[in-house]
């Protein structure tokens, strides 16, 4: 038995590991950055690392690439008063 597509990126960078499962789900930064409410330019950064993954994002990010389970509204709605404060 072969190991899910996402099990086999587990190595990676998460960056590099978002680009691969992007590319797979030919899920475009456009079509991602809503999902986690960031900009397209956000997510952009995040795979060129020039901009590091929040940590409170992280987790989602993992969840998405592991399941493709989006955030849900009150996880975007806390994570924006995080960072509000």
């Amino acid at each position: 038995m072969f190991p899910s597509v996402e099990n086999a990126f587990r190595g990676l960078p998460l960056r590099e590991r978002l680009r691969e499962v992007m590319n797979r789900r030919n899920v475009s930064g456009a079509a991602l950055a809503p999902l986690f409410g960031v900009s397209k330019m956000t997510v952009s950064r995040w795979l060129r690392g020039e901009k590091p993954i929040s940590e409170d994002a992280v987790p989602l990010l993992l969840r998405w690439i592991e399941s493709e389970a989006a955030p849900t509204a009150e996880e975007l709605t806390a994570r924006r008063r995080r960072a509000e404060t």
